[in-house]
């Protein structure tokens, strides 16, 4: 009969597997967009504080 299913397998292996790593691409996508949201809102806060620190006469000599 000579017919294998083998090499089908082999290929349905692969798809799923290139199907995993391409979600796992959009995953880390994802948590990356969060954290940098979260490092402007980071930086933002100290840039904001050092501001209010200068208004309110942190810097004045007396």
């Amino acid at each position: 009969m000579g017919f294998s299913l083998f090499p089908a397998r082999v290929d349905e292996k692969w798809k799923n597997v290139d199907k995993r790593f391409d979600d796992l691409d959009k995953k880390i996508e994802k948590v990356s967009g969060i954290l940098s949201k979260i490092m402007w809102l980071f930086v933002s806060a100290m840039i904001l504080g050092f501001v209010a620190f200068i208004i309110n006469g942190g810097l004045r000599v007396p």
